[in-house]
């Protein structure tokens, strides 16, 4: 036995070990658990075009619907197994609507502080702050305009910093670059004071747009996990034009902001040389629509559910089935624990 080479072999391997362990060592703080299988409920929840979810009180959330006739939301109640984090029961509990005509809502959140609740619309880019009955306005937002179909998808907002955070599917138009693949994740405070701007890079799409009958393509939600912490939805959907072998690939990134640049009030990406921010992969699925599989599922709502009794934190995210679209789409649900 050579036993130089054995000495330096384990001399690589500690090393390698050593490496390996500080590389890892980040991704340790916030760990898949589980993904539970998506589930839908027919005969409880109407058929709707759910773009976004918040929660309000108890086991009682709100998801906006971007072609409801007026901009609101509807009330429905989510039953969820408090050891595996698996979503028992959602039952629908009415649509509660405001003057307000639709306009492509996209996403929602509630404020417990203030008790109003705020949307997002695609049509407007604009963001509207209501009492918690939607009847009357308390404030409202114009922000900067993004692309027709792939302006503002996403709103979320942290609880313990009172912050704001919204962006866009697609680039701006400010933002745009050969890539086509940088997103301004925007920051505001409860008083729509501007604070700060992150930017962020999807990956590179696996399908082409050019060949679909429908495609999108882009971030599709985010959901504040702490003060510092986002969760970041990607969402890929293609649709061929005979539509059997439509798929989805949706992402769930983790970005931490505190370790990335902010890059302040700048309103356009020329202004200043911005760096993006690092992401985690926390977790990635595929649905499909084909002759064996018809799970295909367009999540573009997310929001955090209910803590699991060993303290694990469910993701609670709902899918955009157009309107249970020719009777084969549904309106799915999901929960993704983690810890």
């Amino acid at each position: 036995m050579n036993t130089k080479r054995l000495s330096r072999h384990n001399i690589l391997r500690t090393f390698l070990v050593a490496v390996l362990a500080v590389w890892l060592q980040p991704t340790l703080s916030q760990t898949l658990v589980r993904a539970n299988r998506q589930v839908h409920f027919k005969d409880s929840v109407p058929a709707g075009n759910y773009s976004g979810i918040a929660h309000l009180y108890d086991n009682v959330y709100a998801l906006a619907d971007d072609k409801a006739p007026y901009d609101g939301y509807r009330k429905v109640e989510i039953v969820v197994d408090s050891i595996n984090g698996e979503i028992k029961s959602v039952a629908d509990r009415g649509y509660v609507a405001s003057n307000v005509k639709n306009r492509d809502t996209e996403g929602i959140v509630y404020v417990k502080k203030s008790g109003t609740l705020m949307t997002i619309g695609e049509a407007d880019s604009k963001i509207i702050c209501y009492s918690d009955d939607c009847q009357n306005i308390v404030k409202e937002l114009q922000l900067e305009k993004g692309t027709g179909n792939s302006s503002y998808e996403s709103l979320c907002h942290d609880e313990e910093s009172g912050v704001i955070y919204a962006c866009t599917e697609a680039p701006l138009p400010a933002d745009d670059d050969a890539n086509h693949n940088k997103i301004r994740i925007q920051a505001f405070d409860l008083n729509f004071n501007k604070i700060g701007n992150w930017m962020y890079r999807t990956d590179k799409p696996a399908g082409k747009k050019d060949k679909a009958g429908v495609y999108a393509f882009g971030v599709s939600e985010l959901m504040a996990y702490d003060s510092h912490t986002l969760l970041v939805l990607e969402r890929e959907a293609y649709v061929p034009k005979k539509k059997i072998g439509a798929w989805t690939i949706c992402k769930l990134y983790k970005v931490d902001l505190s370790q990335s640049g902010n890059v302040g009030r700048a309103e356009k990406a020329a202004d200043v040389s911005i760096p993006t921010v690092r992401k985690q992969l926390l977790h990635r699925w595929k649905t499909k629509m084909n002759l064996t599989r018809q799970n295909f599922a367009n999540y573009e709502g997310m929001c955090m559910g209910p803590r699991l009794s060993d303290g694990s934190a469910i993701i609670i995210l709902v899918a955009d089935s157009q309107n249970q679209s020719h009777g084969i789409l549904r309106d799915w649900f999901k929960t993704i624990v983690v810890r």
